[in-house]
């Protein structure tokens, strides 16, 4: 008999293998579940070598290709994505899918180019502040979405960047957090530009003192009212 046993001092690594174990089985079916699962197989891969795990590749491969096809089935000629097989297609989940099919294709798994260009399209149109589909009052939100799930798709656009980062004033955290990252994601860390953006944020954050330790303690941010159509897992997540 041959046992192998893993030792290890970062007790984070395993909650965090046992996460992927969770979302690799999750039940539902809609398009940001899809889009989750196939993340957490792409993240497990990672993990693979560290965690001396052999075998599964068939069915990493099966579930990312199965949620590409997914995807494709929602969405309409224009790449508005629905969430679920009976709901009706809108422009919410269209980050979310654009950044989960950029890092599918850099993960070396095929998806659908044509619908990929039509979705990148889709999103480089959105970055406009005359765009027509915006949900009311969410314009600016929806802006730094399309511009981070544009940088993952590797067509960044530095003129809508330095705009909406000029503009931080009207963006919640987490769209000042987007634009911080698109550029980042472009090389730009130390400009005067992120280092505006990343004072924003942590001008947002609430550090407490415990026990003699700094610990996170919650945003400072006003949250105001929302569109109801916002949904807080408005788009899929992916491993960055």
């Amino acid at each position: 008999m041959r046992r192998t046993v893993l030792v290890s001092d970062q007790p984070a690594l395993l909650r965090m293998a046992a996460g992927l174990d969770f979302f690799q089985g999750y039940p539902y079916g809609c398009t940001e579940q899809r889009l989750s699962r196939a993340a957490a197989f792409l993240a497990l891969r990672k993990f693979r070598g560290v965690l001396s795990e052999e075998g599964g590749e068939e069915a990493s491969a099966r579930r990312c290709a199965t949620s590409s096809s997914g995807s494709r089935r929602r969405s309409t000629p224009t790449a508005w994505s629905a969430t679920g097989p009976a709901a009706a297609a809108t422009s919410r989940s269209r980050p979310g899918a654009c950044s989960s099919w950029s890092t599918l294709r850099a993960g070396g798994f095929a998806v659908d180019q044509k619908l990929f260009d039509t979705l990148t399209n889709s999103l480089d149109q959105a970055l406009r502040s005359d765009y027509s589909h915006f949900i009311d009052g969410e314009a600016f939100a929806e802006r730094a979405w399309a511009l981070s799930a544009l940088a993952d798709a590797g067509k960044f656009n530095p003129g809508y960047a330095a705009e909406l980062a000029r503009r931080a004033q009207f963006l919640d955290l987490e769209g000042v957090s987007e634009v911080a990252l698109a550029l980042a994601r472009q090389g730009d860390t130390q400009s005067s530009t992120v280092e505006g953006l990343v004072g924003r944020l942590w001008d947002g954050i609430v550090i407490r003192l415990y026990e003699g330790k700094e610990q996170y303690g919650g945003l400072q941010q006003r949250f105001t009212g929302r569109n109801g159509l916002i949904l807080p897992a408005r788009r899929a997540p992916s491993p960055r």
